[in-house]
């Protein structure tokens, strides 16, 4: 199957098939209608961990926190909304700052997987995957390199989503302990053909 928009890959996420995700909230979620303090509250108390990454409409929104602790999350939302009113953004879940084990951005091609992996646990997924260059490996080699950082149960999970969607761009991170929706320790950040 392909993936050529955010849309359908947040249909399927929200559908269980793109793997473990963090849990998000969105400040136009019919159910928290639409009001900042319920979207916080609904984060907080759902949530598996107590930080939170808060996310615009656009890659460049300047609004952006990659870590956000649970006790200053109401305060620097409501910070964002008189900054930027009209903007919708989202609440994630995530990790605390060195939690994370290793970011990999990969594809496989033939017989061949281009990856991109870093192991900074300070950078968030994009800022490690700018950081390191792409490199193509075998098959045998790319999944040395995945078992090596990532739970054998997750290296089959991720095995069976590069079988269920060939050819697409994957971005995932590797954690030291069990978060996401699924409580595994990977999470599928994205499955994209665009």
């Amino acid at each position: 199957m392909k993936i050529p928009n955010k849309p359908l890959f947040e249909e399927l996420q929200l559908s269980g098939k793109t793997g473990n995700y963090f849990e998000q909230w969105r400040i136009d979620d019919p159910d928290g209608n639409g009001k900042l303090p319920n979207m916080v509250a609904r984060a907080i108390a759902g949530g598996s961990t107590d930080m939170f990454y808060i996310r615009g409409p656009r890659p460049d929104w300047p609004h952006t926190v990659f870590w956000c602790p649970a006790a200053r999350l109401m305060e620097i939302c409501l910070k964002i909304q008189k900054l930027a009113p009209t903007d919708a953004f989202s609440i994630m879940e995530v990790t605390q700052p060195g939690g994370c084990r290793a970011n990999m951005q990969y594809r496989q091609t033939h017989d061949y997987m281009d990856m991109t992996f870093g192991t900074s646990s300070s950078l968030s997924l994009r800022e490690d995957i700018a950081a390191n260059e792409s490199v193509s490996y075998s098959m045998l080699k790319a999944n040395q390199i995945l078992r090596a950082h990532v739970p054998p149960e997750d290296v089959d999970m991720l095995f069976d989503l590069m079988a269920e969607y060939p050819g697409a761009i994957f971005e995932v991170s590797a954690y030291s302990r069990p978060c996401g929706v699924m409580d595994r320790k990977t999470i599928v950040w994205e499955i994209r053909h665009y």
